[in-house]
């Protein structure tokens, strides 16, 4: 971000005026999955915005910008719904097994969840199929260890 041309930046602030503006006219569902490009490009939000031609494209690079776009605030909802109890019973777990080594992964994921959640504010990777797998498998590891932790 820091190397990156000042017009990188501009994008980035057009790409989320564009989230906004379809979010403004699609409240509680939004525009619909996978179709923000369309809506830059074919419904008028990207010349609104002010989205260059070459970037109609393109996405906003912002996870939650874009999903309140395509999905609205119900999909925000139900999209943090997916993200913030894993985390809460990740911290829990390493918490209250302190000691034990299964708590210190615990702990790793905790961070990793959250440095992932945080990188959604500039980017929007968290929905790209490559770190998607690891972000269900991180899940599955938070589950399959507080289970085990919680037998003990």
């Amino acid at each position: 971000f820091e190397n990156a041309p000042k017009s990188s930046a501009e994008a980035r602030h057009r790409f989320n005026d564009a989230a906004a503006m379809m979010l403004a006219d699609h409240p509680l569902t939004g525009i619909g999955i996978n179709h923000y490009s369309h809506a830059v490009s074919e419904m008028g939000y990207g010349d609104r915005a002010g989205v260059l031609a070459v970037d109609r494209h393109g996405v906003a690079h912002h996870v939650y910008w874009l999903t309140l776009a395509e999905l609205g605030l119900l999909g925000l909802l139900a999209y943090l719904g997916t993200l913030l109890p894993p985390l809460v019973r990740a911290l829990r777990g390493a918490f209250r097994a302190r000691g034990d080594p299964r708590a210190d992964v615990l702990l790793g994921l905790s961070a990793g969840l959250t440095v992932t959640y945080l990188q959604g504010l500039m980017e929007w990777v968290a929905r790209q199929t490559e770190v998607s797998y690891m972000f269900w498998l991180s899940l599955a590891l938070v589950d399959a260890l507080t289970r085990q932790l919680r037998r003990r």
